[in-house]
């Protein structure tokens, strides 16, 4: 049927159709024979947009947005890239996350007294446990909270940036691109296990709280951490991507041409985390996969040596070999730990194996890394040429390059038997490098990655963007991984910012976006004051000879020419004051002065400003320079300026000199003079908030502790009366072989144990404080002795101290104990008790009332020692404020306006001192 239309709506234009189909051989050589081959041009056909089937469509369609999200993807995680990392702050940030992994070896294991001590230090560095063992157990529903939010903030700051970038405008500004570049380089790193660590703490009852199953609260969070723990895992994965920084001659130390050590880190500590959460019961377990995870990171590093720098290669290696260490001997110490003494020698054995482990690890690594790393054995296998060899026959007999190389057993090798180029610039090195690329190359034909290396090998160390960009297109053709697709992506906008300089400053992914930004919000304002203007103008205009304008449109233009004046001045104001030097921030704003201002004097001046930068090549702005002296106006100003340096005396010319000088020391003076204020006050208020960080933790410790002293005086007091009630019920019921006797009897054996634990860690705890040691030291518990064997007649008091009062007690009630248990049998035992069993009495007449008041008061006294120890930490605390905010206003005004006022002072000198010389 088809056929059948076809040829029919073909029969009459063969001649026009033969001319638009010549391109097709198929149709071509049908129509030239006189025969249409009807499929293939259906075929043809179908291919046309307008035949095409809906399924077809929508495939294009979403493939089409994919590769939008892909791009603008790709765009914000190179604009959250970080180009120059600082070095400092890259290693203590190691350290940190080193001893948060170390605590992994010490958290819920027995290491004895000291190691215990070690590991409280540790586990501070894990935020989440140092805060919920210091603090209270529900303090993990704020973490939680804390957690989901700073997660949902994230994703909606990513989706906001992805948007922007696919849309090209940030109309909310750059501030949530910088915001979550922070917090990715946070989250993606110390914050990351504490983050994980919470949101799988939920679903357990952490520390006791056994309602926590049937609590609302609980249940609502554990709902909203399972949606936000993959949510979290893998945006953090995509994330860490923006973990590397592909130049060799970086100056960071932190610089690497991939971030998989970053993934394979992040999966090992979620994995750490969900064994250290679930497996709680399971040491041996924990410790073990702490050990694998590692193990295979350390394994990861050997392999691959993942930083350009042999320095933080090594001190990343040494490091997590002391986690390696650590694991081991937490596995020993679970094992074979029988006793404290014994912890403790192995703990000291820990500590004592730290040094020789450091050792081992830096030797080990450091040959690894010298040895693929080293150029004589890349100049033994890839020869230079030599131009003064003897003859063509010696040449002939050399081997060829790289036949005896060993060390490429994967493309990865490559680029590390490259690395001895870094701090070199020998011509013969790149010529090595360039044959071990080559070579490379025909090893592993179908690497991505490793055309991506070779490509950044040329546009580094060679400076040749061309070949480099060729490069990438080959990679881009090659079955690759994401983030070596998305180093190609980086790569080529790294080509086509060219440096990406305004003026004479460097700009990074997210200043050249917020230059872009900042530069349309000020275009898009000038371009709304010339309209407002023009409006304006044409109301008046277009009234009637006879008519009035309308006052309410005209008030309406004048306001939107106010306020679009306004905008575009406050914009142009901020990039002059970010780009002093950027003649394309010049030349637009001169413009604005001329076409909306009318001051032609101030855009005169500006333009002469615009021809001194770039004649003293201040300005990077080299496509702009052309247009900055090829108008009227500039040619004007370039002929005034060098009509003005052309009049100027020898004395004027050496005026000038002499006060640029001066600016310049000026300015450097007070320029390092604030620099050295503003770090010593960083480290100043940093001091202070390190002590109210100190006095915040010392405040939830003593209160930790005070209520664990009163927990625990309060179980001594309420013993006594445990004790005495079940004596009197055992005397009411005591028949032989009565069932309730060996119950009663166990109830009170055990209360007796638990009182003697108990009154023992309360005296060790409590011995030293001043207000309770009179309680214990000093004889006032008045005790009643019953003298005379069988009698109960006779009586003595005798004031003994509470310790020793509480081990009487317990010594005689249990020897009561003992003879009820064994002489229960004997017929009206319990009408004897009183009068003739001496323990029976002493027990029933000293703890109800005597000996647990005594304990009463303990309680007393510690609750009014808790609230005094409270009330004075929140003095310091308050007093830290104060101090604080003493010392901002003391700062200010003694430090900062004195220097303020000099530089105003100095700025309005030179001011006077460049017109008088210039003009």
């Amino acid at each position: 049927m088809n056929q059948t239309r076809l040829s029919t709506a073909l029969k009459r234009p063969v001649v026009a159709s033969k001319a638009k189909l010549s391109n097709n051989s198929v149709l071509d050589a049908g129509l030239t024979a006189g025969n249409i081959d009807m499929k293939a041009l259906q075929k043809e056909l179908e291919k046309d947009p307008k035949h095409e089937s809906r399924i077809t469509k929508l495939i294009k369609q979403v493939k089409k947005s994919y590769l939008a999200l892909k791009k603008g993807f790709f765009a914000s995680l190179v604009a959250l890239l970080v180009e120059s990392h600082n070095s400092t702050v890259a290693v203590i940030i190691i350290f940190i996350e080193f001893l948060q992994n170390l605590a992994f070896c010490f958290a819920d294991v027995e290491w004895g007294y000291y190691g215990n001590k070690y590991g409280y230090v540790l586990i501070l560095f894990q935020i989440e446990e140092a805060v919920v063992k210091y603090t209270f157990p529900q303090a993990i529903l704020v973490l939680v909270a804390i957690a989901v939010i700073l997660i949902v903030t994230m994703i909606v700051l990513a989706i906001y940036v992805v948007r922007s970038f696919m849309n090209s405008d940030f109309n909310q500004g750059v501030w949530p691109l910088r915001l979550l570049r922070t917090l990715v380089s946070m989250l993606a790193s110390i914050f990351f296990l504490p983050v994980m660590y919470s949101l799988l703490t939920i679903f357990t009852c952490h520390n006791g709280l056994h309602d926590c199953d049937s609590d609302p609260v609980f249940i609502g969070l554990r709902i909203v951490s399972a949606i936000a723990l993959p949510t979290f895992f893998a945006f953090t994965l995509l994330m860490s991507m923006t973990y590397f920084n592909p130049n060799p001659k970086s100056p960071s130390l932190s610089a690497r041409p991939t971030a998989r050590l970053e993934l394979l880190e992040l999966s090992a500590k979620t994995l750490l985390a969900a064994f250290f959460v679930f497996a709680i019961e399971n040491p041996i377990l924990r410790e073990s996969v702490t050990l694998i995870c590692s193990f295979s990171t350390a394994l990861f590093m050997w392999l691959y040596i993942p930083y350009y720098r042999k320095e933080m290669n090594l001190y990343r290696f040494c490091l997590i070999c002391q986690v390696i260490w650590g694991s081991i001997v937490a596995i020993v110490v679970t094992v074979m730990g029988t006793s404290d003494e014994l912890r403790d020698h192995i703990f000291f054995a820990y500590l004592a194996g730290i040094i020789p482990g450091l050792i081992l690890s830096y030797v080990s690594f450091n040959t690894r890394q010298n040895r693929a790393t080293s150029f004589e054995i890349a100049v033994k296998n890839f020869k230079p040429n030599n131009p003064d060899a003897f003859n063509v026959w010696e040449a002939e007999e050399e081997a060829k390059d790289g036949e005896f190389e060993k060390r490429f057993w994967s493309e990865s090798q490559v680029e590390i038997a490259t690395r001895f180029l870094i701090g070199s610039e020998d011509p013969k090195a790149m010529e090595v490098a360039d044959k071990i690329y080559l070579f490379g190359t025909k090893k592993f034909p179908n690497s991505s990655a490793l055309m991506v290396q070779y490509a950044i090998f040329f546009l580094v160390f060679k400076e040749d963007s061309s070949v480099a960009a060729s490069y990438l297109k080959k990679a881009e053709k090659k079955w690759k991984l994401i983030d070596t697709e998305f180093t190609i992506y980086q790569q080529q906008q790294e080509i086509k910012s060219g440096g990406a300089t305004v003026g004479n400053k460097k700009l990074d992914a997210v200043d050249r976006v917020e230059f872009k930004q900042l530069m349309k919000e000020a275009k898009r304002y000038y371009s709304e004051a010339r309209a407002s203007i023009a409006n304006f103008w044409l109301a008046i205009m277009t009234a009637e000879e006879d008519e009035v304008a309308d006052t309410a449109v005209l008030m309406t233009h004048v306001s939107q020419m106010e306020r679009s004046d306004q905008n575009a001045t406050e914009a142009f104001n901020r990039l002059i004051q970010r780009y002093p030097l950027s003649v394309k921030v010049l030349s637009s704003y001169a413009d604005f002065l001329d076409d909306i201002h009318n001051n032609h004097e101030e855009s005169e001046l500006i333009r002469r400003r615009m021809k001194r930068i770039c004649d003293a090549g201040l300005s990077d702005d080299n496509t702009l320079t052309t247009q900055v002296v090829g108008g009227p106006t500039s040619r004007a100003a370039s002929v005034a300026a060098t009509g003005i340096n052309s009049h100027m005396t020898k004395k004027s010319k050496k005026a000038f000199k002499e006060y640029r000088k001066q600016v310049y020391n000026y300015s450097r003076g007070n320029s390092t003079l604030l620099t050295w204020m503003v770090r010593g006050i960083q480290i100043f208020y940093m001091a202070l908030a390190s002590a109210q960080l100190y006095v915040s933790i010392l405040g939830s410790q003593m209160m930790t502790t005070g209520m664990t002293w009163l927990e625990t005086a309060n179980k001594c007091r309420d013993a006594f009366p445990t004790i005495h009630t079940s004596l009197r019920q055992l005397q009411s019921t005591l028949q032989p072989n009565y069932p309730q006797n060996t119950s009663l009897l166990s109830l009170i054996n055990n209360t007796l144990v638990t009182l003697d634990e108990n009154s023992l860690k309360l005296y060790g705890w409590t011995n030293a404080r001043m207000s309770v040691n009179n309680i214990w030291a000093l004889p006032e518990i008045p005790i009643v002795f019953y003298n005379g064997a069988g009698s109960v007649n006779n009586q003595t008091i005798i004031n003994m101290t509470l310790m020793d009062a509480t081990s009487v007690y317990i010594r005689r009630t249990s020897e009561a104990v003992a003879y009820i248990n064994f002489n229960q049998n004997i017929a009206q035992l319990s009408s004897k008790l009183d009068t003739e069993n001496l323990d029976w009495r002493f027990a029933l007449d000293n703890g109800i009332v005597t000996i647990s008041n005594a304990y009463t008061e303990i309680e007393h006294t510690l609750a009014a020692e808790i609230r005094n120890d409270i009330m004075s930490v929140q003095y310091g605390q308050i007093g830290i404020i104060v101090f604080c905010l003493i010392s901002l206003v003391v700062t200010g005004f003694y430090l900062f306006v004195p220097v303020i006022n000099r530089a105003r002072t100095e700025r309005e000198t030179s001011l006077k001192a460049f017109l008088q010389v210039q003009f």
